[in-house]
């Protein structure tokens, strides 16, 4: 009887311990798979437009459009105005005026533009520390996971080989895409700026030469 006894409690102790075995792996693969899939959620969700192209983002390049849009269609107006001016009704005086209003529509534009710049900055500020945080958020979990690691490797490692190429690059790809749409926007804003002052100037020196001839013409009239 006793040996039987013996032969249970060995067999027993031999199923806990193997048993015992299979939940410490269970627990190793189960805190190996839960850091994995933070891992992967954390990069899909920066691979997501809410950081890749925010609706913020996008909304500000749609007023910049507007405004542009706008500032070309009040250049226009003006051009249309000289272009259709009467010469008998082409002077000095209405030239300055038009050149005025223009002078007028670029100032107020460049207000604008202005603020949105500032915007599309605060804009990136404000995405950036979203992705600050969020990458914050993935390393505390995973340390508070706290998965069974090979020798030589660390939670920070982790971070700097999973997660932070993906953060510099979304940051940089921002950067990038900011600096390069203002400066097309300024680029394209000067060019059409020269091209609308040469015509005002074009019309200023033929109102010019009009005015004198009226001029003349008027004295010739006075003299006959």
């Amino acid at each position: 009887m006793d040996q039987y006894y013996e032969s249970v409690v060995a067999s027993d102790k031999e199923k806990f311990e193997k048993h015992y075995e299979a939940w410490k792996d269970a627990v190793v693969r189960f805190h190996k798979l839960k850091q994995e899939d933070a891992i992967s959620k954390f990069l899909d969700t920066m691979n997501s437009l809410k950081f890749v192209n925010p609706q913020t983002r996008q909304d500000i390049f749609a007023e910049i459009r507007e405004e542009q849009r706008n500032l070309f269609d009040q250049r226009m107006s003006i051009i249309a105005e000289l272009a259709n001016c009467r010469p008998t009704q082409l002077t000095v005086t209405f030239v300055n005026q038009q050149e005025d209003k223009l002078r007028q529509y670029n100032d107020e534009s460049s207000i604008v533009f202005d603020k949105l710049v500032e915007s599309l900055a605060k804009d990136m500020e404000n995405t950036n520390e979203d992705i600050d945080l969020a990458e914050y958020d993935l390393k505390d979990f995973i340390v508070k996971n706290d998965a069974q690691l090979p020798e030589g490797l660390t939670f920070d490692i982790i971070m700097e080989r999973r997660a932070r190429p993906t953060v510099d690059r979304r940051k940089t790809e921002a950067k990038t895409l900011i600096s390069n749409s203002i400066m097309y926007m300024e680029q394209n804003d000067f060019k059409m700026s020269v091209i609308t002052q040469q015509i005002v100037n074009f019309y200023k020196q033929f109102a010019t030469k009009l005015d004198k001839n009226k001029e003349l013409l008027k004295k010739t009239e006075q003299d006959f």
